[in-house]
């Protein structure tokens, strides 16, 4: 995962480009408010926990649970995601670079979000980074869309060229088990979350995991 090709064109041509499926990344707050409230029915979140989106982009979900009175945070690897983010939130984002790819101490949050980022990462960064979260969060939500090794099912995922691991819903548990995780669930449909491939059957998948 490199910082150089999530540039403008990622985020705002990248359906013309071939790039993404991105066409003008912009704020929609009723998806990100959706989003932010299944993350908090999901975690029973209170306003004493401390959240952080891992890949948060421009920081919309970070946007939307600030809103919602949650102390949340957010990292990205593009540095054009969070130049551009908007003003009442960039102060609560960093980016993540090859030399601090988590910029972030031990046991700083009770909840960390990678919510369409895991996907991104070559295995040996998926592995690195399972093991920095790991004692910097009591809980970790992941969102990823699922393959069968080669092709992801949702044949839009495809198109994104920046897209490395599409795998199955049991690798992902092995995966995160590897690394110590506890698997409290998973599923392939959360309400509220990528309500938009719902009709593609097991396309992605939410896990909900400890890592105490």
């Amino acid at each position: 995962m490199t910082q150089e090709i999530y540039d403008r064109t990622y985020f705002e041509d990248g359906l013309a480009s071939g790039k993404s499926l991105y066409n003008g990344f912009k704020w929609i707050p009723e998806r990100s408010f959706q989003e932010a409230m299944a993350i908090i029915d999901a975690f029973s979140l209170t306003r004493d926990d401390k959240i952080l989106e891992f890949g948060c982009a421009k920081g919309f979900l970070v946007k939307a649970l600030r809103y919602l009175g949650r102390d949340a945070y957010g990292c990205d690897v593009s540095r054009y995601a969070i130049c551009t983010a908007d003003s009442d939130v960039r102060q609560y984002l960093k980016l993540c670079t090859p030399f601090n790819p988590f910029p972030y101490v031990p046991d700083e949050f009770d909840l960390i979000v990678a919510k369409d980022v895991l996907e991104h990462l070559e295995v040996s960064q998926l592995d690195m980074l399972l093991d920095k979260f790991r004692p910097s969060c009591e809980k970790l939500f992941v969102a990823v869309p699922i393959g069968d090794g080669t092709k992801f099912i949702v044949p839009e995922y495809n198109y994104d060229v920046t897209h490395k691991i599409a795998e199955s819903t049991q690798w992902w548990i092995k995966k995160f088990q590897e690394h110590g995780y506890e698997i409290l669930s998973y599923k392939p449909y959360m309400p509220g979350m990528k309500n938009n491939w719902t009709h593609y059957a097991n396309g992605n998948c939410f896990f909900s995991l400890s890592s105490e």
